[in-house]
């Protein structure tokens, strides 16, 4: 799935599913979900990692990540991001 993302911090992530209304320094990523994840848990860190390179995200169980063992050199876990519409969803979490 195409999406965008924009950064506020290092522990603060939107990610905007509506391309065409994401604020203008979001920056395209592929979002895919690994087997056995569903778009209602990509919010709970319980149970996901997300996982990024430069152009993509993969949200996968949180049992598949080995983090004593992994290099994390190709992807590497970033934090859950906030799932938004638009740009106006982004603004009323952020005037909140």
């Amino acid at each position: 799935m195409k999406t965008k993302m924009s950064v506020e911090d290092r522990d603060t992530g939107f990610l905007f599913l509506d391309t065409d209304n994401a604020p203008s320094d979001a920056v395209p990523m592929e979002l895919t979900l690994a087997k056995g994840v569903t778009f209602d848990m990509i919010e709970d860190d319980d149970q996901v990692v997300w996982l990024a390179t430069n152009t993509s995200i993969r949200v996968v169980r949180r049992e598949t990540v080995d983090f004593q063992n992994s290099s994390f050199e190709k992807e590497w876990p970033i934090p859950s991001c906030t799932i938004c519409l638009t740009t106006e969803d982004h603004d009323t979490l952020m005037n909140s």
